[in-house]
């Protein structure tokens, strides 16, 4: 079995059917939450993990090491973890399990900072989605699953590795357009061309974060050019196809029981889609997974694994 499937199976299976059946173990029941969000650079913290909660803060040897653990939003803590404060400033937001938020700063004297552990299990099936997904991308996964700049990003040119087969494809269409990519310095500008007469269907351009929000284009069938140019002038330029729909393979029947909220059914399918053909189908999955709530976490670890070419897996 591959690892995309392995994690289809965690997500799917693991996740919505456990959720829906049965409470959580005593195990999962140890995560008091996820990190939700953090200000400024990721470098600015780290995680304690396992402290006794009565020793003294190893701020600077933690804080010091070059293979401390970082913050990567979905990262699922513990009752034993403690936020680590690098610097006299920062903030870090928390889901915790009965889905209600804390925000940890720093304060004179205090930079180890911890989890609020309320000891109850998630208050409805959304948040022991996520905590699964937490547990999912969060630990032992890609360093590079972040959906906050990544320290020293802006020295490479952009890149689309979401695109890296050969023949991407995506459904044709009257389509809310939408791709992420790495690396470039900010601003960006976004286009696409239709190969067929050079045509430009989509432009934009100031665009501040790595990513194009969802954006109308009228897609026929046929080749298209995407290219993203950024501050510098470097540019990363990729090909992609246009489909008809009946070419786009369909998932199982019962990826996801049914009477589920299409944001689950929709993500479930979108990840099923991004593993089909070698990643042919990545874009529209990425497509998939932008439509509905932007701010829904699981869909955001989705998009942001398709951001850097990966199908996610634990």
């Amino acid at each position: 079995m591959t690892r995309a499937r392995r994690w289809l199976l965690a997500f799917a299976v693991s996740g919505i059917v456990m959720a829906a059946q049965s409470p959580l173990s005593a195990e999962e029941s140890a995560v008091v939450g996820y990190l939700e969000g953090y200000a400024g650079d990721s470098g600015n913290y780290a995680i304690d993990r396992n402290n006794d909660r009565k020793g003294a803060c190893p701020r600077q040897g933690i804080c010091a090491a070059t293979d401390r653990e970082g913050l990567h939003p979905l990262t699922p803590l513990y009752a034993e973890d403690r936020i680590v404060f690098c610097s006299d400033e920062g903030a870090v937001t928390v889901l915790l399990a009965d889905g209600d938020r804390q925000t940890l700063k720093p304060k004179a004297g205090e930079h180890c900072l911890s989890v609020e552990n309320r000891r109850k299990e998630p208050r409805n099936l959304w948040d022991v989605l996520l905590l699964n997904l937490a547990r999912s991308f969060g630990m032992g996964g890609s360093g590079d699953l972040v959906m906050a700049r990544v320290k020293g990003e802006d020295d490479d040119a952009p890149s689309l590795p979401m695109l890296f087969h050969r023949r991407p494809r995506v459904v044709a269409g009257e389509r809310d357009f939408s791709v992420a990519w790495a690396g470039g310095k900010a601003p960006f500008e976004v286009r696409v061309l239709r190969k067929d007469d050079g045509a430009v269907v989509l432009e934009r351009s100031g665009l501040a974060e790595r990513h194009l929000p969802p954006a109308k284009a009228a897609l026929a069938p046929g080749r298209y050019g995407l290219t993203v140019t950024d501050a510098k002038a470097a540019s990363a330029t990729v090909s992609f196809s246009a489909v008809d729909a009946g070419k786009l393979p369909q998932p199982p029947t019962g990826l996801v029981p049914e009477g589920f909220p299409p944001e689950i059914r929709r993500l479930a399918e979108s990840a099923w889609i991004a593993q089909q053909a070698d990643g042919r189908w990545m874009l529209e999955a990425y497509l998939r997974a932008s439509a509905g709530d932007r701010d829904y976490q699981p869909a955001q670890a989705l998009r942001a694994t398709l951001r850097l070419g990966e199908v996610p897996g634990p």
